[in-house]
């Protein structure tokens, strides 16, 4: 009897013991799971947060110098207009800010974050940008004219140019963030393709089947400051070009009433190409293809490019020996001047406009 007494009390203490263990076990879990919750919610936020706070730095040293507004240069000016490759540098850096939490890595984030984040992301740089825009909006802003300053003729100001360095640095995007986005059967979604998206479905109301529709929505609700960007694009990598080949850009350009420096746009100037390294020709092609499928992005789109009237004003009188270089049958060409003639010809078609900007569909007027 004292046996079965026994064997019962061991078996209600070793039931009772494993009911405590299972429930001790799914307490943990329970903890556990809400703890690898708040932990997952925890880094959203920190890299959220650390995301946006980045881009607006970024955007400040872009615009103003940020934090850097107290620099001075060598001689120990302050330094307002800082030079345009370090703004497309900067640039670089606002735009990598706003993709970093989006496809950085192992993609745990639903797309749906992801539309959210990348939304924010947009109202933040397009509302920052308002500050500098200046209406209306135009490409026209390159030349200013002041007699009574030491410089004269002033080339584009700081607002302009941070713009224009933007509006280069749109399609930048990470080969491992493609990686990100290949990997989850997504296409290749930089700041540019999602303008693009955008400004190709505006004035639709369902979005229903759209991939990221808070993003879309935020692009469209900025719709002009979206266009104005894709406008500056396909100017300022021209211009970049412009910048580089030739001594426009330099510091007594139009200055000092340099009447030599105004013959050279008005009468035109020589450049030879044959200065150049291959790489720095190939580089400069490749801005120049991506100004010209800005331009027909925008023309399939229905709206209309504008253009730079002093840009095209230097071009079409700019001599880089494009006749002959374009005359000559391309199997008769030395790998250099195949270099050359790729050039050449991305070149002459940004300066005269040759390329055929008929939309795909029916266009209703354009913006």
């Amino acid at each position: 009897m004292k046996k079965i007494l026994l064997a019962s009390v061991f078996m209600i203490t070793g039931c009772n013991l494993a009911n405590d263990i299972v429930n001790t076990s799914k307490d943990i879990k329970g903890e556990s799971q809400h703890l690898s919750k708040r932990t997952e919610d925890l880094e959203a936020e920190l890299s959220l947060n650390a995301s946006s706070d980045m881009q607006d730095k970024k955007l400040a040293e872009l615009f103003d110098n940020g934090p850097y507004q107290d620099l001075k240069d060598a001689n120990g000016r302050p330094v307002r207009n800082v030079s345009e490759p370090d703004l497309i540098v900067t640039a670089g850096y606002v735009i990598q800010s706003m993709l970093f939490q989006y496809w950085k890595g192992d993609y745990t984030d639903g797309l749906a974050q992801l539309d959210s984040d990348f939304a924010q992301s947009l109202e933040i740089l397009f509302g920052r940008l308002t500050i500098h825009l200046h209406h209306p909006y135009t490409v026209d802003q390159s030349i200013r004219f002041c007699w009574e300053c030491d410089m004269p003729f002033a080339g584009p100001d700081r607002d302009y140019t941070a713009i224009g360095a933007l509006s280069v640095k749109l399609d930048l995007l990470w080969s491992r963030y493609e990686d990100t986005l290949a990997k989850n059967k997504l296409p290749r979604l930089s700041v540019y393709e999602v303008l693009v998206r955008a400004l190709s479905t505006r004035g639709q109301v369902d979005r229903h089947d759209e991939l990221l529709p808070e993003t879309m929505k935020m692009v469209l609700q900025w719709r002009d400051e979206a266009i104005f960007l894709m406008q500056m694009r396909h100017n300022f990598l021209p211009l970049m070009v412009l910048a580089r080949m030739t001594d426009f850009q330099d510091a007594n350009f139009l200055g000092n009433r340099d009447i030599t420096r105004v013959n050279e746009i008005i009468f035109g100037k020589s450049v030879d190409l044959n200065y150049f390294d291959p790489e720095q020709l190939r580089l400069w092609t490749g801005y120049l293809n991506d100004a010209l499928a800005a331009r027909q992005a925008l023309a399939d789109m229905c709206i209309e490019p504008q253009y730079n009237t002093m840009m095209n004003l230097i071009l079409q009188r700019l001599d880089y020996g494009q006749g002959a270089l374009l005359a000559k049958p391309l199997n008769k060409l030395t790998p250099f001047e195949r270099v050359k003639y790729d050039f050449a010809n991305a070149l002459n078609k940004i300066a005269g406009k040759q390329m055929d900007l008929k939309s795909k569909k029916m266009c209703p007027p354009t913006i």
